[in-house]
């Protein structure tokens, strides 16, 4: 991506945290697969949109918090 895309959560700790978006793929299956990271942890988040639901594809947990958060910021690109 040649301009980084990135907005601002507020993690489950409270503190407010930088994450980029560094991949939005279609996968041809109906499905868009977004690929954030967190510049603060470095911990990366997959999400995926199928139809109008979304879904982590992390083997943890993302605090729901900041999986709504970075569903709803996804919804706007």
């Amino acid at each position: 991506m040649a301009t980084e895309i990135s907005t601002t959560i507020k993690a489950d700790n409270g503190e407010m945290q930088t994450c980029v978006l560094k991949e939005k793929i279609n996968n041809q299956n109906g499905r868009l697969v977004y690929r954030f990271k967190n510049q603060h942890t470095g911990v990366e988040y997959l999400l995926v949109k199928e139809g109008g639901n979304w879904r982590s594809l992390n083997t943890n947990t993302i605090p729901e918090p900041v999986f709504n958060e970075l569903c709803s910021f996804a919804n706007t690109l």
